[in-house]
């Protein structure tokens, strides 16, 4: 590794059994055959030392580590090495992409030769994997990959490149590292997601008897699938424990165990290789019977929101820029100000219902608001104020289901995701009461509350249709959690409500083809499927209800059914086509239906009333009845008015009386919305187009269509003519549903009375964007066929107008994106276009010539910039690829650089402001969430008081007011003029630890490009293939390694006195007895960077590292996940700590805020944990944050650079009070602290102990040479750990007891700063008998307090990164690491 040591372990016993320190960092080794011989490479691409020499390798026994040859023929670091199986030859792997062979001749081990046969630079990238054939082979080749993704092959003997990869279909192969191959080519997703394969290994010693392949990838995720691994959609199982980059994947023992490396998180992972006792296949049951309706098929798709749009258009990879040697430097540029901007949006209304993929799900809440879900939002809509409310808790993921209490007060929403949550908040304020914890494996599709709102049901997509019931045992759902689970049905589950009280089962559930009813007994869900008898057959069940004793269904064919218990009782002929909605109450029942009827009930199913939606005032485009909701008085007995949701995306409230329907709500509905178009003279109007086959006018205003026409076909495009009296409007889609569906037809329309004045015909590919020129005389198409269509517009007759085809512009490789003309003031027009491709090209309105020159224009004014690439957004884009796309933008060019700022979204539903010109990515940038999934549109409207945006799978027309922000503030930095040298103090949890990018080139591909699969033949013996999941599955047994580099205090004694720490992605739980380790593996492949445990060890709290951190509490003796509390930081999570009576918890976290967050549990049994207050901690940098003893003035204390703050709690409120120094000493980092009695004792940089009573400094004690790293407190005193290898021991009065240096225990640590310490009590609490310490260098010792013998329990490689891995060919006990810690193990 990196730490410069090379180390060999013991597989079995879990520790190192002997290390040498090497001269320089390594990340390459490998075995001889015979297992004498280790060969190490040097490198890293991490430069400490000017005696680094990269590329320099050596041979060493195993024996005694004497060096028996060394060698250097390259100047890059080595990346792989390989030994062949007879033993004769090696092959070294270069970052300079080439590869050196040798012969070596190992007859006089005392004088090894070595000789050079061939330099093979056949690769264009740096080497990556290597692997020798078989040795019984007749001629032995090696095959080898790189980072461009190329597989190539070679004669071992002569190095001769074998272009022809069918020539080697008969050869049988050592070993399968190579994560590029014919039997590995299933280890990479279908599609481009950004994961890289990193590392892989086959276990081929089972000679095909039971073959796997194992496999790393980019994000820590190890994975196991039988071998031949020939597609991405074979059987796969996966495990999780790595943060980052996987770089090492090895079969050992044989196959019985194995082992993972991870570089970033120096993590070495050893896995037992197990039976898999609970495996089973998952069958379907197919249906015969098949009743056609169309509403069968209306599910919730696994994913809303990140669906991926149409092909090409949201699956670029964002590393491609080649629009960047396009841009230019105006002349004349505005200021570049990278502060946040000093205005924010405010969503004020939004636009659209979600309908088509929910039932029931437009509601009353008590306040007879109407409440619904649009996109990523639960809405609240206000008839008297023509307002809305929003809850916003689902932050990007489509809600997908709602549900309102009986009396109207609570409602919880569930979204759709991989990983759904439900969530409750109040019906009427929005405000968030709960978030449930994650249970479902994909989209929820229904919610229900029981009669007396003390417990929710959830349904999901999953495979299983999993239902999970929620309680709240006070009723208010602040204490909202688990109570029962259950897998649905096989089939497709439509619904699961509740019961009436007196029924004899709790609960129902229905879907395709069957019902169940259910009985809750504590945490037991039991189902029992209903009896159908001879009454009826059995037919999809779309919606149900409870209905005094019995339960009501509404089915496929248009009937009720009626059960009394769960044997169906009678049937009643309601609608003509199928009945999607019910809802009952203490007034009776109502039915909506696919035929357009909306029907009254009475208790014993008499029919009372119909109301049919094609009379209403204003018919919706579709009668589909989707939702239903009755309205009663204030006696709750009667009902006065009926909510119907219609497919079409329209709300009615229709009046029980009069039967007077009002639309109260209307939206683009069908597949998807894509054209809109800002009037260019009246700021208050706005057009839109969609799938749906409508153009609609709204007025921003008064938050309504004010006049619609219906088109002929699908459009996804139009634009107003600059005064404002014609609309051009491009038709087609994606979406083939008509042959009459004549894709790359356009039209210019009256915008008075939607009238035709021109339309045309020009290509045959669907238009995606249109633009007018600012004089009028010009308008541009952009199709799908990769053209732009440019047009004379002579508008001076309207009667007839006449309209010229002057160029066809083929320049771009992609479909037409956005589009921009250049300002009326100017004296040439041009305009600008973007591509799928990521080109920004630049032509000349009059004749449509292109303009390879962009220096040309850098005097030209633009009238728009919707264009997302060019110079004056270039900073929207991401510095990294993050799988982010800038899918829209626009600039607020109307204010003159005044107060200019860019608007844009991306593919992720994310809305974003920032100043413009918006040059960096890393500009102060304002983030706003509301739309699931791909943003097409952003538009500055009302001059720029409004922005308009459009989601294209969510069909929302959002309206945001762009206001002032009076909480802004700009961050302050204060900076320190007296610099302390202390490295520590630089050391801080990056922002995102498991994410953060390899060496240039080695991480960051894309995977889109696959030169390899050209390689890659069919052996001619291939071995079965089989893509069923693997029998057996991994287990991990034992890590290697802790990080102490990024954290302080992290080693830890829980309540058994076993020993906790941080590795990678694991809270490890260490029993020194059994040498045997636990883990806690909740976070997922994120770093635990942060471990804190209660005084009484009974339970742990963890946090990670990555952009939106979990704090996470398990019990610390077996592991086992309490609660997972909710998300609120944005970065990496640097201290942890318990209050001493248990029931809090403060987090903080590494964000710009530096933010503070006190967790509390009232059982003290942390089930019930939930956030009580939070606040900004600093500007600077904090490094811990404590609480203070009970009999403290304040309850808690942070401390970091140049500050230290004292908090009060109250209730909700935190608030600080900043520590006074006065004159007693000079103000310095804080690096950690604990409180001592009634005082508070900080440890600086300086290596002083630092002692405060209340919020001032009473005095200093010198302590340590260096800085102070760690301390803990405890009844029998004080420890400290620092930076000068020392460890002392304190009496509560600060008197100085006992002092152990490091630097004498037997093994002495390879860096002797302390990073955490720990002491340990006897069975009274009161006598400290050992301590626990952890070094900078990862090795854990326990110092025995009276006879100060330290005994070293844990070591691992600990400076940047490890690498090198190799497996002993002959002792399968055996294996060898190295890195760039300088060592081999």
């Amino acid at each position: 590794g990196d730490d410069k040591t090379l180390r060999i372990w013991d597989l079995f016993e879990h520790k190192c059994i002997k290390m040498t320190a090497l001269e320089m960092m390594s990340r390459a080794c490998c075995y001889s055959p015979d297992g004498v011989m280790i060969a190490v490479g040097f490198g890293s691409p991490v430069k400490k030392s000017t005696k680094q020499f990269d590329g320099k390798w050596m041979i060493m026994s195993e024996d005694d580590f004497s060096i028996m040859y060394e060698a250097r023929d390259c100047q890059k670091w080595i990346t792989e090495m390989k030994w062949s199986p007879n033993g004769e030859k090696i092959v070294v792997g270069s970052w300079d992409n080439k590869i050196y062979l040798y012969d070596v001749d190992s007859g006089d081990r005392s004088k090894l030769k070595v000789t050079q046969t061939a330099i093979i630079s056949q690769h264009n990238s740096f080497v990556t994997h290597m692997d020798f054939s078989s040795a019984t082979g007749a001629t032995s080749y090696f095959q080898s990959n790189c980072g461009a993704y190329e597989l190539c092959f070679f004669e071992a003997d002569t190095g001769m490149y074998i272009p022809a990869a069918s020539r080697l279909n008969k050869t049988r192969w050592e070993s399968q590292t190579s994560v590029l191959g014919w039997g590995v080519q299933g280890c990479w997703p279908a599609q481009n997601d950004g994961t890289e394969i990193t590392a892989c290994d086959v276990n081929l010693v089972n000679e095909y008897g039971n073959v796997v392949t194992a496999w790393g990838d980019n994000f820590g995720r190890l994975r196991l699938a039988r071998y031949p691994t020939l597609s991405s959609f074979c059987g796969q199982k996966k495990f999780r424990g790595h943060c980052g980059h996987i770089v090492k994947v090895r079969w050992a023992g044989g196959d019985s165990h194995l082992l993972t490396m991870g570089s970033k998180d120096k993590g070495i992972f050893v896995w037992r290789h197990e039976a898999d006792d609970q495996a089973v296949m998952d069958t379907r049951q197919v249906t015969t019977e098949v009743i056609d309706d169309s509403d069968v098929e209306t599910e919730v798709p696994a994913v809303v929101g990140e669906v991926p749009m149409v092909e090409g258009l949201d699956g670029g990879t964002g590393v491609d820029k080649p629009w960047v040697a396009s841009i230019v430097e105006p002349s004349d540029p505005p200021p570049s100000n990278a502060d946040i901007p000093d205005k924010k949006l405010r969503l004020i209304y939004a636009h659209g219902v979600e309908t088509q993929t929910t039932r029931n799900a437009v509601l009353y809440n008590a306040n007879h608001e109407v409440m619904y879900p649009n996109a990523g939002l639960a809405v609240v809509y206000n008839k008297e104020d023509h307002a809305q409310n929003f809850y916003k808790g689902h932050e990007g993921n489509s809600v997908s289901a709602l549900a309102v209490t009986q009396d109207g007060r609570f409602a919880a929403s569930g979204d759709s995701c991989l990983r759904p949550r439900v969530r409750v908040f109040d019906a009427c304020t929005c405000t968030e009461i709960v978030s449930l914890r994650e249970f479902h494996r994909s989209g929820i599709v229904s919610l229900n509350f029981s009669s007396d709102n003390r417990r929710l049901v959830s349904v999901a997509s999953d495979a299983d249709k999993s239902i999970c019931i929620w309680q709240s045992l006070s009723g208010t759902w602040h204490d909202g959690q688990m109570q029962c689970t259950a897998k649905g049905a096989n089939e497709k589950v439509y619904f699961s409500m509740f019961t009436s009280p007196e029924c004899e089962y709790q609960m129902c559930s229905g879907g395709v083809s069957h019902i169940k009813f259910w009985t809750v007994e504590g945490a037991n869900l039991t189902s029992s499927r209903g009896l159908f008898g001879n009454v009826a057959k059995v037919q999809p069940m779309l919606c149900g209800a409870p209905l005094a004793k019995k339960f009501v269904t509404g089915t496929v064919s248009g009937h009720l059914y009626v059960w009394s218990g769960r044997k169906l009782e009678k049937i009643v002929r309601a609608h003509e086509r199928g009945i999607n909605a019910i809802h009952s109450c203490a007034g009776g029942l109502c039915t909506g239906g696919k035929d357009g009827f909306v029907k009254l009930w009475a208790t014993n199913l008499e029919h009372l009333k119909r109301y049919d939606l094609n009379e209403a005032s204003v018919p919706p485009l579709d009668v589909g009845v989707r939702s239903v909701f009755a309205g009663l008085d204030v006696t709750g007995t009667v009902i006065t008015k009926i909510l119907v949701g219609t497919k079409s995306s329209e709300i009615y409230e229709i009046a029980m009386k009069s039967g007077s329907m009002l639309q109260l709500h209307e939206g683009h509905y069908a597949n998807e919305v894509w054209g809109l178009a800002m009037h260019p003279t009246d700021k208050d109007i706005y057009a839109t187009v969609g799938d749906d086959k409508t153009l609609r006018i709204w007025d921003l205003f008064e938050h309504k269509c004010i006049k619609m026409t219906a088109l002929e076909m699908m459009s996804r495009a139009c634009c107003y003519s600059p005064d404002g009296v014609m609309i051009a409007v491009g038709f087609g889609s994606p979406v083939k549903k008509s042959t009459k569906q004549f894709d790359g037809k356009w039209m210019i329309m009256s915008e008075d009375d939607f009238s035709i004045m021109y339309e045309a015909r020009d290509c045959q590919k669907w238009i995606t964007e249109m633009k007018w020129s600012p004089n009028g005389e010009k308008i541009v198409v952009g199709s799908w066929d990769n053209k732009i269509y440019l047009y004379d517009v002579d508008s001076g007759d309207r009667s007839k107008l006449k309209v010229t085809q002057t160029a066809i512009i083929s320049q771009h490789n992609s479909f037409v994106t956005h589009m921009d003309f250049s300002s009326a003031t100017g004296a040439t027009s041009y305009f600008q276009s973007n591509c799928g491709a990521y080109e920004l090209c630049f032509f000349e309105a009059d004749t449509g010539m292109y303009i390879p020159a962009a220096s040309r224009l850098n005097k030209t004014r633009w009238e728009s910039q919707t264009s997302v690439l060019g110079w004056g957004v270039q900073g929207c884009w991401p510095a990294q690829n993050d799988g982010t796309e800038i899918t829209a933008c626009d600039v607020n060019l109307v204010n003159e650089y005044g107060n200019v700022v860019t608007a844009w979204g991306d593919n992720f539903g994310r809305l974003r402001l920032a100043r413009y010109p918006t040059l960096s990515s890393f500009c102060g940038q304002k983030k706003f969430r509301g739309h699931c999934g791909h943003i097409v549109k952003v538009r500055w409207a009302g001059g720029d008081s409004h922005l308009l945006t459009m989601g294209s799978k969510d069909k929302g027309i959002f309206v945001w007011r762009h206001e002032a922000d009076d909480q802004a503030v700009m961050d302050t930095r204060q900076v320190t003029t007296e610099v302390i040298d202390d490295s520590d103090v630089e050391t801080e949890v990056p922002a995102v630890v498991g994410e953060v990018p390899m060496v240039e080139g080695l991480d960051g591909g894309t995977g889109v490009d696959k030169p390899w699969v050209a390689s890659i033949v069919e052996p001619s013996d291939p071995p079965p293939s089989n893509a069923d999941i693997p029998d057996k599955k991994l287990r991990l047994i034992y890590a290697h390694g802790v990080e102490t580099q990024t954290t302080r205090n992290a080693v830890l004694y829980n309540a058994n006195h076993e020993v906790m720490y941080p590795n990678a992605g694991l809270a490890v739980v260490y029993n020194k007895e059994d040498h045997a380790q636990n883990f806690y593996k909740g976070h997922e492949g994120n770093s635990v960077s942060a471990l804190a445990v209660t005084q009484d060890g009974r339970f742990a709290a963890s946090g990670d590292s990555c952009l939106r951190p979990r704090v996470r509490v398990f019990d610390a003796c077996t592991c086992t996940e309490i609660v997972s509390l909710r998300e609120f930081h944005r970065s990496g999570i640097v201290s942890l700590n318990f209050s001493s009576d248990n029931r809090r918890l403060v987090s903080v976290a590494s964000d710009a805020d530096k933010s503070i967050c006190i967790w509390q549990s009232l059982s003290g049994t942390w089930h019930d944990g939930q956030m009580q207050c939070t606040a900004k901690g600093a500007n600077e940098k904090v490094y811990f944050s404590m609480f203070t003893s009970p009999e403290c003035e304040y309850q808690m204390c942070s401390g970091g650079v140049s500050h230290i703050k004292f908090w009060t709690v109250e209730g909700a409120n935190l608030t600080s009070s900043r520590g006074l120094f006065g004159n007693v000493a000079k103000v310095q980092p804080m690096l950690c602290g604990a409180p001592l009695a009634k005082k508070f004792v900080t440890g600086t940089v300086s290596g002083h102990l630092y002692v405060w009573s209340g919020r001032k400094l009473e005095k200093i004690v010198r302590a340590h040479e260096r800085g102070i790293n760690a301390i803990h407190s405890c009844a029998g005193g004080l420890c400290t750990g620092g930076k000068d290898g020392f460890v002392k021991l304190w009496a509560t009065n600060l008197e100085h007891l006992k002092r152990y240096d490091l630097n004498e225990a037997s093994v002495p640590p390879l860096d002797v700063g302390v990073r955490s310490v720990f002491a340990g009590l006897d069975v009274t609490g009161t006598v400290i008998t050992k301590i626990l310490v952890g070094t900078k260098s990862s090795e854990i010792y326990e110092i025995a307090m009276k006879s100060g013998s330290m005994l070293q329990l844990h070591e691992g490689h600990y400076a940047n990164e490890v690498w090198g891995l190799a497996m002993h060919p002959t002792d399968k006990d055996i294996y060898a690491t190295v890195g760039d810690d300088k060592t081999l193990r």
